[in-house]
């Protein structure tokens, strides 16, 4: 038995300066490039057709860097998206990243009342009956006894050089979040998706009461770009 490698869900555009006349590359190279480098550069881009993939007409800069295998490293992979993928096939319903701010009363105290609150509704919050055709269809990948309600708390530090990449592909999914003071929450589901971020004083019953109804209610589209929040 062979078994397939994972594939990155990334596109590439290889791009030469001296020759491409594609203006599209040209003015995102003087805008935003390194002045006088001559080293390869890679720039991360959210999907071209997601709607946060846009910002005044131009596409959004998640993150750049020099063009090397440490570079790759930091963008295609990390302890913490590790932790989370490993979290949500285990059965989370979802996990509830916190981006610490650095101020340890301040992301402690939020850590501890978030957790709180997904403690309370873990207890508290019903599953829907289940379909018979999406059970038949295939669509539910576990027994109807073994589902549960489950959500987790992953803390993400503000300093971590590992998660430089991770960090920037949350903040960059709004306009003002790389400009706002203290820690951000943003809950993650599925194959990738985050709902959009809530401040330290956003996080409150009825707001993650809220997100936490919709991720363990009934599938509402069969297309994941269609569910709120963004990839």
């Amino acid at each position: 038995k062979t078994e397939t490698a994972p594939v990155p869900n990334i596109r590439v555009h290889a791009v030469d300066l001296e020759t491409n006349e594609v203006p599209q590359w040209q003015n995102l190279w003087e805008e935003r490039g390194p002045k006088d480098s001559k080293e390869p550069w890679l720039f991360v881009f959210y999907p071209a057709a997601a709607a946060h993939g846009m910002q005044g007409g131009k596409p959004v800069t998640i993150w750049q860097g020099p063009f090397t295998k440490a570079s790759l490293d930091l963008v295609f992979t990390s302890p913490a998206r590790q932790e989370l993928a490993k979290r949500i096939q285990g059965g989370d319903n979802g996990v509830w990243v916190i981006l610490q701010s650095g101020d340890a009363k301040t992301d402690g105290g939020l850590a501890r009342r978030l957790g709180g609150y997904l403690d309370k509704l873990e207890q508290t919050l019903e599953l829907p009956e289940l379909k018979e055709q999406d059970v038949a269809a295939g669509l539910i990948s576990i027994d109807a006894e073994d589902l549960s309600i489950q959500f987790s708390v992953l803390n993400v530090a503000h300093d971590d050089p590992k998660e430089e990449v991770f960090r920037a592909m949350l903040l960059a999914s709004e306009p003002d979040l790389r400009d706002l003071v203290g820690p951000l929450v943003f809950p993650v589901f599925g194959r990738g998706r985050s709902l959009y971020a809530m401040t330290d004083k956003g996080v409150t019953m009825e707001n993650v009461k809220e997100d936490a109804v919709f991720l363990t209610g009934p599938c509402s589209c069969q297309v994941k770009r269609q569910n709120p929040g963004f990839d």
